[in-house]
């Protein structure tokens, strides 16, 4: 009915923004055609100022090579770059504070034709609040004419407030230890107001899925054009603290290289929940952030690191077989049952009820009535029966199970602090 919804009033400023964002282009205009001259000395900017087609040609370029040429020369390096396969390649480029010392990078993404972007954003999974009762979503798409892959969605703090994508199970951990940190060329491109968010890149160091993970935050710059490649932010593996939730764990040292020998997950997330809890000016609605490149780094130019491996050749489908991580037997039984009582969809339908019952007034059968009409209007009327009836249905069972559902986790993790306790471990941190 959620989407029923939508459809139908597109005036509300909440759905009107969904609907925005659905429709909104993936990849920006480009800029309008220029005369020869501009745009060849436009390519040859862009061409110093991306470490991986810089070292393609020399500093100087004389003006008689026309940019038809230039266009082939880098097609014919970035198919030369993707025969070797999927081995990542390492470059050095300047600083980025003007000083006359260079940073090695590693590649741990390859985006430079859409053929490499595409299993590229394939190497991710979405972690909205869906998770803990929320109704944000987002997604991560390779864009077709950028370099770049584009990160988008939509932010709500009803039940949740936040949303974030991570790479899917690796087939085995990914050993960073050699490089000092992680380099992430990125660019906000929604709007002009970063800092009224939380952006935190996330390092997994064990083989899980749990909710304990190493944090950094950091701040995306304003993307100025879609032509004009960031500098790239730096996160050393210090800027890393061991998080549950929103919250640090205590007496927990920040993250060494050591403790990178295998890392299990890396990602991204945009949250209203800062360093001192919810954010009061939070920007909540549509963001969009396009990823230029995800690198790993060395600011030592002594340091002799062997390229990572990629992380779209690591990451694996199969079900069962890599990263079950905290999960549970209680869970594992229960998983049918949770499935259908804490369903994406469920939630947004009792969100679309409540929005409807607080701007209309209306009673539960009335907004049951206005889901059936709309469902009348798309299919047969047997089909909209049976989708009500079994909305109905699962709706029923969710409210009669929701509360011994809570009750048996709350006995749990009751049960979980005590064995912790037991152990001699301390207790981790409350996710509130």
């Amino acid at each position: 009915m959620w989407a029923d919804f939508r459809a139908h009033d597109g005036r509300s400023p909440y759905i009107g923004e969904q609907t925005q964002a659905m429709f909104a282009p993936l990849v920006l205009p480009q800029a309008p055609s220029t005369p020869h001259r501009a745009l060849c000395t436009k390519n040859a900017a862009r061409t110093n100022a991306h470490p991986r087609t810089a070292s393609t040609f020399p500093k100087r370029v004389g003006h008689r090579i026309s940019c038809r040429v230039r266009q082939l020369a880098l097609s014919g390096a970035h198919s030369a770059k993707r025969s070797q396969g999927r081995s990542a390649v390492c470059t050095r480029a300047a600083a980025s504070d003007g000083s006359s010392g260079e940073v090695a990078k590693g590649a741990l993404l390859d985006l430079s034709s859409y053929d490499d972007r595409v299993p590229a954003a394939g190497a991710f999974e979405r972690v909205d609040d869906v998770v803990m009762g929320g109704v944000s979503s987002s997604k991560l798409v390779p864009a077709k004419q950028r370099e770049c892959l584009v990160w988008s969605g939509q932010c709500r703090t009803d039940g949740g407030g936040f949303a974030g994508m991570r790479t899917k199970p690796l087939s085995k951990g990914l050993d960073l230890s050699q490089w000092q940190g992680l380099a992430l060329c990125c660019a906000l491109e929604s709007d002009a107001e970063p800092e009224r968010r939380t952006w935190k890149a996330t390092l997994r160091t064990q083989n899980d899925r749990g909710e304990v993970v190493y944090q950094a935050p950091f701040v995306p710059p304003v993307a100025s054009s879609p032509d004009n490649l960031p500098a790239p932010v730096y996160l050393p593996w210090e800027s890393f603290r061991l998080v549950r939730g929103p919250v640090v764990v205590p007496d927990v040292p920040p993250l060494s290289a050591e403790e990178c020998t295998a890392v299990f997950g890396l990602g991204l997330i945009m949250s209203r929940f800062g360093p001192q809890g919810p954010m009061q000016d939070f920007r909540s609605g549509a963001f969009r952030l396009a990823i230029h490149s995800l690198d790993v780094y060395n600011t030592s130019p002594a340091a002799d690191a062997t390229a990572p491996e990629q992380l779209d050749s690591l990451t694996t489908t199969s079900a069962g077989t890599a990263n079950k991580g905290t999960r549970t037997l209680l869970t594992f039984l229960l998983a049918p049952i949770l499935a259908i009582v804490f369903s994406e969809a469920a939630r947004r339908r009792r969100q679309a009820r409540t929005l409807l019952k607080k701007r209309y007034g209306w009673g539960a059968v009335k907004i049951r009535g206005f889901g059936q009409q709309l469902k009348r209007q798309r299919m047969s009327a047997l089909m909209a029966a049976q989708e009500g009836s079994l909305q109905l249905s699962a709706d029923a069972l969710s409210a009669i199970l929701a509360l011994p559902l809570r009750l048996l986790f709350m006995l749990s993790r009751q049960v979980g602090k005590v064995i912790r306790r037991l152990k001699g471990q301390k207790p981790l941190p409350s996710m509130r």
